[in-house]
């Protein structure tokens, strides 16, 4: 399942709430940030930039989005994850996107595996990225760049998150933090 669209320079990311018997989905669009440099794996498709090694804007939203796509694994009527069967398959197909000590947390929080299968626990999301606030990027080192955006919700109040990217052949999530 894709959920982000582009929209004219604006990306539509739809996340999902769950309750407890029906998913609620919000929108939240992010605006474009004035970022250089495309990712090698995607530079076909998003962008006639020359391609560098340089996290761009679009690699940012890219991994992001993914990271939350995954995290919304589709399922039947009981939570039953339906494309993968336990916790490592999900890791693994997890890897192209950010390393493993990003996202074994969020397996292991979002998922439980049973005899049967792997099921994911019916939640709301993480602190996110925030569409109506831009972020900063800093570079920490030539393959490490780290974002951080200041937000408040509704839902987690006010926080912060730092999204640390490092590129190995593409860009991956190799770091967040909430606080």
């Amino acid at each position: 399942m894709n959920i982000v669209s582009l929209l004219g320079g604006t990306f539509l990311a739809v996340f999902l709430i769950s309750t407890e018997k029906e998913p609620i989905l919000a929108a939240a669009k992010v605006e474009k940030q004035s970022v250089t440099g495309v990712d090698k794996g995607i530079a076909n498709n998003t962008s006639n930039e020359q391609v560098t090694n340089n996290l761009s804007h679009d690699t940012i939203i890219k991994r992001t989005n993914q990271l939350l796509d995954f995290l919304q694994q589709d399922t039947d009527e009981n939570y039953q994850v339906i494309t993968f069967n336990t916790k490592q398959e999900l890791l693994e197909e997890f890897s192209k996107i950010a390393t493993k000590n990003v996202v074994e947390p969020y397996i292991d929080y979002y998922y439980q595996e049973r005899s049967n299968g792997l099921y994911i626990i019916p939640t709301e999301i993480p602190p996110w990225i925030d569409e109506n606030n831009s972020y900063r990027t800093i570079p920490v080192h030539d393959d490490k760049v780290k974002l951080i955006q200041h937000n408040k919700s509704a839902l987690h109040g006010k926080y912060t998150i730092e999204i640390e990217f490092t590129y190995e052949d593409i860009w991956r999530i190799s770091n967040i933090k909430h606080s």
